[in-house]
């Protein structure tokens, strides 16, 4: 390197610390690049900037959806001299590009929460707006499918196709690693079905390589198809079933109830008030007793799903490596859901008797800490999932005992006793009597 370089070097490095010196009087974070390969990164991050307000934003290339980050660079409010940088940064070999860089961090890296699969927007978003000429394109585009505001029902499944056919840049490792982010789609035709016999259409949303049920409708297909007509298709349903995948935030985006369905759930507050979740069962491989049998699975109770925290660098062969793996949701949980988010729409009600709201009680224990950490109300369970797997919530091996039907199962008394969760029932202060009046069995069966 030549005296001339090396002198030019020191220079940058200075002038880039002394930038990020002054963005540190604006925000937390000055100088941010959005991971924007991913749609999701594109919304996440965008909406968590404006809470800070960096001075510099950098778009990661190649970018995933081009109209989205115009969008949200007109939508971002930020000081003068964030756009004037910016203007001056587009040249990648430019100088101040150099000085920039030099202090720039990624911000998907930054945010744990992203990691967590928290999915619940900030409150302040970015601000989408349509054109008169693009708010026309689209109206055409929900005429001539047929799909009449809040009529039709947004779903986003991403299957196995998608790092494989679509991100092949950022597929490593064996396909199973991606198993904890990826659905089938043929578990989603029946609640299709039964929303298209309600009047209601079903709308796929994306691309895939694999065949299209009939019972959907795919608007990504047609040659009629643009960026702000899929926009526009979010902000118009009546609700999203959608997995943790970049255009299921779209909903989140304008206000839109979302399903979050086959969700790798593991402890953190996921949506808004109005939002669902529907999670994976996680399994642990467990070895078998006999030479002649193989492995078996173990179904894992809630508490141990927010004992395994985030992947560590979002690799998701650490579950796998672990000998971890999980269950797609059933046809079945997945219709009883979609029934879930209709009733709750209808009547407006989080919680339609008292079952439901005793068993949202029990899960939301697992992640009040972070609920209130994050000043987010605490995720509500699809109600019918929660009643079928309530013993995977942990919390209702009393009332299974001491309200249950007296058979075999329910009186197994070494079964309890070995039950991690039914320790406490069997210490000295709550032996004394064998009905509900311990302060312990009265709290959980109330």
């Amino acid at each position: 390197m030549g005296l001339k370089a090396s002198i030019h070097k020191r220079w940058v490095k200075i002038v880039g610390g002394l930038l990020y010196a002054v963005g540190r009087a604006w925000s937390r974070f000055p100088i941010v690049e959005i991971w924007s390969v991913h749609l999701g990164h594109t919304i996440f991050e965008s909406a968590n900037l404006l809470q800070h307000q960096p001075l510099l934003i950098f778009w990661r290339e190649p970018i995933a959806n081009r109209w989205l980050v115009e969008k949200l660079s007109e939508g971002v409010k930020f000081p003068s001299l964030q756009k004037w940088f910016y203007k001056k940064t587009q040249s990648a070999g430019s100088t101040l590009s150099q000085i920039a860089k030099i202090r720039m961090r990624n911000f998907s890296n930054q945010y744990y929460l992203m990691n967590l699969g928290f999915n619940c927007l900030p409150p302040r978003l970015p601000q989408i707006s349509f054109t008169q000429k693009e708010i026309d394109e689209a109206e055409d585009f929900l005429n001539s499918n047929g799909l009449g505001k809040g009529k039709y029902v947004c779903f986003c499944v991403r299957d196995e196709s998608y790092y494989k056919e679509f991100k092949p840049d950022l597929h490593s490792g064996p396909a199973k690693d991606f198993e904890f982010r990826n659905a089938k789609l043929i578990n989603y035709v029946k609640a299709g079905k039964y929303l298209k016999e309600k009047g209601i259409t079903p709308v796929l949303m994306g691309f895939s390589t694999k065949k299209i049920p009939d019972v959907f409708l795919c608007p990504a297909i047609s040659s009629e198809f643009r960026p702000w007509i899929e926009a526009y298709l979010f902000r118009e349903c009546l609700f999203t079933v959608g997995m943790m995948t970049g255009t299921t935030l779209y909903a989140s985006l304008f206000g839109r109830p979302v399903l979050w369905s086959d969700a790798f759930w593991r402890g953190t507050p996921i949506g808004g008030r109005q939002d669902l979740v529907l999670p994976k069962k996680i399994l642990k491989g467990m070895p078998s007793v006999s030479k002649k049998n193989k492995a078996s699975w173990k179904e894992l109770n809630m508490k141990k799903w927010v004992k395994l925290g985030p992947p560590p660098d979002n690799d998701w062969s650490h579950f796998a490596n672990k000998g971890y793996e999980c269950k797609a949701c059933s046809s079945d949980e997945i219709l009883d859901a979609v029934k879930d988010m209709q009733v709750s729409l209808q009547t407006k009600k989080m919680f339609l008797n008292q079952k439901a709201r005793s068993l949202h009680k029990q899960f939301s224990k697992l992640h009040f800490r972070a609920s209130k950490k994050l000043g987010q109300a605490p995720t509500r369970l699809a109600p019918s999932w929660a009643e079928v797997n309530r013993k995977l919530i942990g919390s209702n091996v009393y009332e299974k005992y001491w309200l249950g039907s007296n058979d075999k199962e329910n009186m197994d008394m070494t079964e309890l006793i070995t039950s991690r969760q039914s320790r406490m029932m069997f210490n000295p202060k709550s032996r004394r009597s064998p009905v509900c009046h311990s302060p312990i069995i009265a709290q959980e069966t109330r």
